[in-house]
């Protein structure tokens, strides 16, 4: 059964800024966590991002490496909201702003 989408925003969008992007590709994000944000992916579930927000086609969290590998349609959520979501450490402002751009993508592709 698929997480709220609203929830599913906030449980990224509160991952990013205690994240690292380590690689970046068309379709392909991989973000590196901390011990103690790892405790918290596990707790936001990651596996139902891609039931929950459009364009996530898959995510695998692994353990031994600590890192979070989304992969995406390109189409959907473009490469410059993954490159806008690896900015987010340090300004809690841009969080809201891309809140706000994930809803919109949301709302489009339910239009």
């Amino acid at each position: 059964m698929a997480i709220d989408v609203d929830r599913a925003i906030d449980d990224l969008v509160n991952l990013a800024p205690n994240a690292s992007m380590v690689r970046h590709e068309p379709g392909l994000v991989v973000l590196k966590v901390g011990a103690s944000t790892l405790k918290s992916a596990l707790h936001a579930d990651m596996t139902n991002l891609a039931q929950s927000i459009p364009g996530i086609r898959d995510t695998k969290l692994k353990l031994l490496s600590r890192t979070l590998h989304i992969t995406y349609d390109e189409s959907v959520l473009p490469y410059g909201l993954w490159e806008d979501l690896g900015k987010l450490k340090g300004q809690p402002d841009g969080q809201q702003r891309l809140r706000e751009r994930l809803r919109e993508i949301i709302k489009r592709d339910k239009a």
